[in-house]
């Protein structure tokens, strides 16, 4: 099971909780918190969006669109394939990213000119159902060569594109800390 809500855990934080069940209990519990940020330059927060989740029988072509912009975009960085990927309308939640294409390549530019890292190394797990596909990554984020993180990345997709990001997470996680799950 998989959760995207608010928490009060020493203050107010988004969240990305995922449940992993054995015998009906809760047998492995993962999150990724950051605090509630100002909404975006598009007006969005971090956890407004609908919620329902349609398209029940595209869960796993939806999956291999994520795990394709994963791939292309955000671990080979091409760029000039993100038109690919992302609806007309494109909607983002990130604290600090602008709606469309433009916002997100406009976010892109901004690390890159600041000398910071945002970068995906491997993708851990692709979870979802129907028009809802999270990932699980490992990367580094942060100054120069960056910090180790997770990336906890929530997807919804609208005729199979990108519709929005519904929140971005991240933990400093060391690498042996993602491999043990059973999940």
């Amino acid at each position: 099971m998989i959760t995207h809500s608010e928490y009060d855990f020493f203050g107010a934080k988004a969240g990305f909780g995922i449940f992993r069940f054995e015998n009906g209990q809760v047998a492995e519990h993962w999150d990724n918190l950051e605090p509630i940020q100002p909404k975006n330059p598009s007006g969005r927060t971090q956890l407004d969006g609908g919620t329902k989740v349609i398209d029940k029988d595209k869960t796993a072509s939806n999956k291999a669109v994520i795990k394709n912009f994963v791939n292309d975009i955000l671990i080979s960085g091409k760029m000039e394939k993100i038109a690919d990927y992302l609806s007309p309308d494109y909607r983002q939640h990130s604290s600090t990213i602008a709606d469309g294409i433009q916002g997100l390549a406009a976010a892109f530019k901004l690390f890159k000119d600041r000398g910071l890292t945002l970068q995906i190394m491997k993708t851990h797990k692709i979870l979802g159902e129907g028009n809802f596909v999270l990932t699980v990554s490992e990367g580094r984020i942060g100054q120069g060569e960056g910090e180790l993180a997770a990336f906890y990345d929530l997807f919804r997709l609208e005729n199979g594109k990108l519709g929005r990001t519904l929140g971005r997470s991240r933990i400093d996680s060391p690498q042996s800390e993602l491999e043990k799950s059973e999940w």
